[in-house]
């Protein structure tokens, strides 16, 4: 009897929510893959960023806590990262230190604080008696909001909350703004930065007010105090959050709390702005959990994310349930979002519940409406643009071009590659820390379906070979997971290098299937098709 061809036709995407039985028929897991255009493939490689000279660029002191790439009015372009401990410019071919004076050094980590002058901080039998016990604080790990103003950078650390403006001038470093002294309604701190589509610099929850909204008058950093006479401004949003951060898109500026999100919208007159909410129980989990694109904005929620196109809708998420039910809560303070506009991708880096730093990954396809999730080390970067490739950068401060080629450490033939050592910060011996990354972060790109049923009721079907839809053959292995039933232990056969077609013997109700990178390429893999035939346990 001859075989029958059954097409392996699984949607893009990947499906994590519930059992493993309950994504059938759909691929469960993967790492460094991406679904584009009907057919999966691995995610660029990436490589030290390097200085004109071809060096690569030195760690960055601290830990990376936000970045941005934009091109001057001379065209050249420009990398701002902030640290914990610095504000760093990388320009000219020249990694430089524009780290204003009296910066404070940012938290690292989300823990505990205790305050002083009560009863269990500080040195016992010091401070008034029967102030009572304290009660320890959750104090957030730090974090960097940059943005452009014209020519200009301009930042806001919640270290010490003041902002800071750098005027172009590479060996002159950045300078807090010298707010308006004419009135005692400037203001003195803030927690975040937006710049408007009508050039106004807009600074989040002014002088410690966690709803105040605040902008300079038009095209100017340091008249801040309203008068009849500028188009300065502040407004207090009517919300029970806080200003978490601000985007602009092409027509309006949103502003998100932990709760909800607003609109602010330029009306002119001596009114300027006018603010409204446009979402409630919708607010975004960090600082830097947002992106926008074009007139639409994606963002992290504390349990969903979601999606704003002049009105905000949760996003059907197909692995919520992977994300959010291993999520590190208490340091979700770190995860930040950016954009691969190349392949419509919006990515979300975050701490894993074992991991108190970013390890993990989670990409919504905008273009395509599916799901992927990975393993990766990086706490801030952006998207290219301005620059030549997106900029990813892990926590040991190593600066890395991303979507370069087929480039990857820990794979035959990578060549100079990474130096992973450098990577994790870690001094310990190579192949030990090569374990400790495969632990927490493969580096072979791979993907996993869930169940495939190949026979119906009491009927099982012989697998007699595997008809592969590669670009090139033998880049990719495949190992095929049978069982009769769905709770029973599965037998696994394999892993075969594909061939066309490729012969197996699997006897089954259904069956899993696994790609794994056999070869470091550019490699494409379509619909996979399985030679079936009636059989029966024997």
């Amino acid at each position: 009897m001859a075989d029958r061809l059954i097409p392996l036709e699984l949607p893009p995407g990947l499906y994590r929510n519930g059992t493993v039985y309950q994504s059938k028929g759909r691929w469960y897991d993967a790492n460094l893959v991406r679904f584009t255009g009907g057919a999966v493939q691995p995610i660029g490689g990436w490589r030290y960023a390097q200085d004109d000279a071809g060096a690569n660029l030195s760690l960055l002191a601290g830990v990376p806590r936000g970045a941005i790439g934009w091109r001057g009015t001379a065209g050249d372009p420009f990398l701002a990262m902030g640290t914990t401990q610095k504000l760093q410019l990388y320009a000219g071919g020249i990694l430089r230190d524009i780290t204003p004076v009296g910066f404070v050094a940012g938290r690292e980590d989300t823990g505990y604080s205790t305050p002083s002058g009560t009863y269990g901080a500080g040195v016992y039998g010091t401070g008034a008696y029967g102030l009572g016990s304290a009660t320890a604080v959750l104090v957030e790990a730090d974090n960097w909001q940059l943005y452009t103003f014209g020519d200009y950078l301009v930042g806001v650390c919640t270290s010490d909350k003041k902002l800071y403006l750098w005027a172009g001038n590479v060996v002159v470093p950045a300078a807090s703004v010298n707010f308006s002294a004419t009135s005692v309604d400037a203001p003195t701190t803030c927690t975040g930065v937006v710049v408007t589509p009508e050039r106004f610099l807009v600074i989040l929850g002014t002088g410690g007010n966690i709803r105040r909204v605040s902008w300079a008058s038009q095209e100017t950093s340091t008249v801040w105090a309203p008068l009849t006479t500028n188009s300065a401004g502040d407004f207090d949003l009517t919300t029970a959050g806080k200003i978490m951060c601000g985007h602009r898109t092409k027509n309006e500026t949103l502003i998100w709390t932990d709760v909800d999100l607003h609109r602010m919208t330029y009306i002119g007159g001596l009114l300027v702005y006018r603010f409204s909410q446009a979402g409630e129980k919708c607010g975004v989990i960090s600082p830097r959990a947002a992106v926008t694109v074009d007139t639409q904005a994606l963002w992290m929620g504390r349990h969903n994310f979601y999606m704003y196109d002049g009105f905000v809708k949760p996003l059907p998420c197909e692995v919520r349930d992977f994300v959010f039910g291993d999520l590190n809560d208490v340091q979700s303070a770190k995860i930040w979002a950016t954009t691969i506009a190349e392949y419509g991708e919006a990515w979300w880096f975050y701490p894993s519940a074992s991991s108190t730093e970013i390890n993990r990954y989670v990409v919504y396809n905008y273009r395509e409406g599916h799901w992927t999730v990975g393993a990766m080390r990086r706490s801030a970067g952006c998207d290219a643009g301005s620059l030549a490739k997106p900029i990813m950068i892990a926590p040991s401060g190593a600066v890395f071009e991303h979507e370069v080629l087929q480039n990857r450490p820990g794979v035959a033939g990578d060549g100079a590659g990474i130096n992973i050592m450098t990577e994790t910060g870690v001094d310990i011996t190579t192949e030990a820390l090569f374990q400790i990354l495969s632990e927490t972060s493969p580096l072979v790109p791979y993907l996993d379906s869930g169940p495939v049923q190949v026979g119906e009721g009491d009927v099982l079907m012989s697998v007699q070979r595997i008809v592969p839809d590669e670009r090139t053959l033998g880049d990719v292995t495949a190992t095929i997971h049978s069982a009769i039933y769905p709770t029973e232990p599965e037998i696994t056969n394999g892993p075969y290098s594909l061939a066309n077609p490729t012969s197996v013997r699997i006897v089954a109700r259904q069956v899993r299937i696994r790609l794994d990178e056999a070869r470091m390429a550019d490699w494409r893999v379509g619909t996979l098709r399985f030679g079936v035939r009636p059989s029966s346990r024997r």
